[in-house]
């Protein structure tokens, strides 16, 4: 989103004439780097000065889908209690989504 927001910010700006004087500050750098950081691993093969870099996509896994899998598997513990108690019919858990997208990736 932040990568997304300087590129209008700065294809807006550019049209216009005008440079985005923020982009160019230390803080702007770091909150890239640190943007950066939170995608991509860098490895580096090999020795000596010149090194082979390479990059490793490790993209942070969505909150929301966590805590789905996290209440899910809430209710399956449940559910494995009452079965055990004896009780015959525990109920049927209906996930709602948004979209068929959500719904998609939710299976």
């Amino acid at each position: 989103r932040v990568w997304r927001m300087s590129r209008k910010s700065t294809a807006s700006r550019t049209d216009a004439g005008e440079r985005p004087f923020w982009l160019f500050t230390q803080d702007a750098q770091r909150l890239f780097q640190h943007a950066k950081d939170r995608v991509y691993l860098v490895h580096g093969v090999g020795e000596g000065d010149n090194p082979k870099l390479t990059l490793e996509r490790v993209l942070e896994p969505n909150p929301k889908w966590t805590l789905l899998c996290d209440v899910l598997g809430e209710i399956q513990g449940h559910r494995e209690e009452l079965r055990g108690q004896g009780v015959a019919r525990v109920g049927v858990t209906v996930v709602v989504c948004r979209d068929d997208r959500s719904a998609s990736n939710a299976r």
